[in-house]
């Protein structure tokens, strides 16, 4: 059987941050997710997984941190033989600008490059994709309230998700998208935390 590879952004919730006596805390990341699988007439199965976000991180009267981060998994697999040729992965911090997320998640834009050890050797790869909605948001939303004799600590998480369309391409040896994606979303989360003893 085929493995399925998914690739999700790594989120570092801020309830599980350290926090000192009196921590306030906030995070909030806006990204992406897409997959894509492709066969040729060989029976040679590229595929694409990746996921990036741009997150904010604040501790009041601090001015706060900005990242924007992609994760990209690539591979080739023979169906033939039900072995993989190929499989990599790359992590990076992406540059202003390569990124752009509407606060709404109608659309969003990942223009970067990464780069993967294929059978050929390492191969870099360029990334040109548009994403549009094509859903209403689904949301998620919870609370959690701690109390120990005068430690408090209060955190209420939230999300959203749209699924969407993707144009562009993955180029690598070839267009490595040259079909519809296997899955697309745009994605919000965000954190509030407080700790007081």
């Amino acid at each position: 059987m085929r493995r399925a590879c998914w690739i999700a952004l790594e989120v570092g919730l801020i309830c599980g941050v350290p926090a000192v006596a009196g921590d306030v805390q906030h995070y909030t990341e806006l990204g992406v997710v897409a997959s894509f699988s492709s066969i040729d007439e060989q029976n040679i199965e590229t595929g694409v997984s990746l996921a990036a976000g741009n997150t904010y991180q604040q501790s009041p009267p601090g001015s706060g941190n900005r990242v924007a981060q992609l994760s990209f998994y690539a591979y080739q697999y023979d169906t033939n033989t039900g072995e993989y040729i190929w499989e990599d992965v790359d992590f990076k911090t992406l540059q202003p600008g390569e990124l752009l997320v509407s606060q709404n998640l109608s659309r969003a834009t990942l223009h970067t490059t990464a780069t993967v050890d294929t059978a050929e050797g390492p191969q870099t790869v360029t990334i040109q994709l548009e994403f549009a909605a094509t859903s209403p948001a689904f949301r998620t939303k919870s609370m959690e309230h701690y109390h120990a004799g005068k430690l408090i600590i209060l955190t209420q998480d939230g999300g959203s998700s749209r699924d969407a369309s993707v144009t562009g391409s993955v180029t690598g040896t070839g267009n490595w998208t040259p079909e519809p994606p296997v899955y697309a979303s745009l994605f919000k989360v965000a954190s509030f935390s407080v700790r007081v003893e």
